[in-house]
């Protein structure tokens, strides 16, 4: 028992001295500093809020809450229908709506947005503390701007998805490594429960502290802790979903002759969403040589580099390019702690950071402005279609978006997901492509309420 207290106690102090190095000096700060440093980030949070009202809901989001987060903390931590259950992100969402039932559906959505911008904003003030004990207000500023600038932590900072829970725990890995307290390890574990692709960092880390302290006990120690963690989180979870949670169906498995001829085309589409929508391969590619010839621990960014890639040549597929959003972090941090303050260098860089945020908010407005019109018209029906019908949908991707908006406007009508031909005699009314149409048309008499591109509204007269 004095064994645990004592325990316990290190990790404390441990814990604060290292609270008091990164934050201490706060109080030193001029209040010029503050004032900036208060505008930019209420101007930004003002655009987040912004954003989390106007921009359309994309499918992930609409799918974790529908069929994860508002069934409660439980489904939440163990059911796994695939990769887009992030647990962590989506048990703290759902652990809020406990506590705050009485929002309505849009609301629930609003507060799965907000935390997703919570976490965007404590990674940003995060960099930009840890900026600022290395280098000079400016550069600080500079490099938070950058980071929050990055087209997919924009894109997340406003949607209900765990990919800025990710950013936050991958920045606080990265400041721990070579701390081998149990915290470390247990910031490995939360990462790994919030995205599993945290693991690219994870192995990452591991590497980088191996090469300097493999020969130390507390350092196996850290990790076979966060390895055990990783088990006691997982075992459930695959004991009652099984080997959906190894297996992404909608990754491709690739030859490695293809998958190399891809590669670059790859790199290029990641370090667009990274850096910057037009030019993001030159960016990164100017940061990462930058890195290596000026930094002092350049084998440090060389390895978080090359093993993620190594371990993709290895699995053998490539991964939707948002699990990266971390790496956005680890060109800023790089280039501002070993960047020479140069006044034109540091002008060209303002130039390309206000590029970066009207290019990137430009495309998401336009992205909002167009996207809408896919879907936006089932607000609209769900409202009018009598409260007893029996609808019948028959296309995957607006079958989710018709279950919402049917939960926000119109939850005691009947839908038939994917009705065999004997259930489509029930509908009353159907939701299908122009290709089922077609066929449709043949076998009775349907009337068109509404179409665009990809589907039909369609009803039975009454009968």
């Amino acid at each position: 028992m004095n064994f645990a207290r004592q325990w316990l106690l290190s990790e404390y102090k441990a814990g604060w001295e290292w609270w008091e190095q990164l934050f201490g000096s706060m109080h030193q700060w001029k209040r010029k500093e503050w004032q900036w440093l208060g505008a930019v980030l209420w101007v930004w949070g003002s655009v987040g809020i912004f954003f989390i009202i106007y921009f359309p809901y994309l499918y992930d989001e609409i799918f974790g809450y529908y069929y994860i987060v508002r069934r409660g903390v439980l489904v939440s931590a163990f059911y796994y229908p695939g990769p887009n259950n992030h647990i962590l992100y989506h048990v703290l969402c759902a652990t809020f709506l406990h506590y705050f039932s009485f929002l309505s559906v849009y609301g629930a959505i609003f507060l799965m947005r907000f935390l997703s911008l919570f976490f965007v904003f404590l990674s940003a003030l995060f960099v930009f503390i840890a900026l600022r004990l290395r280098t000079r207000f400016v550069v600080a500023l500079w490099g938070m701007l950058f980071l929050l600038s990055s087209p997919h932590v924009m894109l997340y900072s406003w949607q209900g998805r765990g990919y800025g829970l990710l950013l936050f725990l991958s920045i606080i890995f990265f400041f721990s490594l070579k701390n081998y307290r149990v915290g470390s390890s247990i910031v490995i574990v939360l990462g790994m429960t919030c995205v599993p692709t945290f693991l690219y960092w994870w192995v990452s880390g591991w590497l980088w502290e191996w090469c300097h302290d493999g020969k130390l006990r507390k350092f196996w120690l850290k990790h076979i802790f966060a390895f055990l963690g990783v088990l006691i989180v997982y075992l459930p979870v695959y004991w009652l979903n099984g080997d959906r949670l190894l297996h992404n169906g909608w990754l491709q498995v690739y030859p490695l002759a293809e998958q190399w001829a891809l590669l670059p085309l790859y790199y290029w589409e990641s370090s667009q969403n990274i850096a910057n929508e037009y030019v993001g391969g030159w960016i990164l590619g100017f940061v990462f040589v930058y890195i290596l010839w000026h930094h002092s621990e350049r084998g440090l960014y060389f390895i978080f580099i090359a093993i993620p890639f190594l371990m993709l040549l290895w699995q053998g597929f490539l991964p939707p390019n948002r699990i990266w959003i971390a790496w956005g972090f680890l060109f800023v941090w790089g280039f501002a702690t070993c960047m020479v303050y140069e006044k034109r260098f540091f002008y060209l860089l303002c130039i390309v950071l206000l590029l970066n945020f009207l290019s990137g908010y430009e495309g998401h407005l336009r992205f909002a402005r167009q996207n809408p019109d896919r879907w936006h018209f089932l607000e609209t029906m769900t409202q009018k279609i009598p409260s007893k019908a029996i609808v019948g949908i028959l296309e995957d991707t607006y079958q989710m978006y018709w279950l919402y908006y049917r939960l926000r406007f119109q939850p005691t009508t009947q839908v038939v997901l994917m009705p065999t031909e004997i259930e489509m005699r029930r509908c009353d009314w159907l939701l299908c492509t122009k290709k089922q149409w077609k066929q449709l048309s043949k076998e009775a008499y349907w009337e068109v309420v509404f179409q665009n591109e990809e589907v039909l509204l369609i009803k039975r007269p009454q009968r």
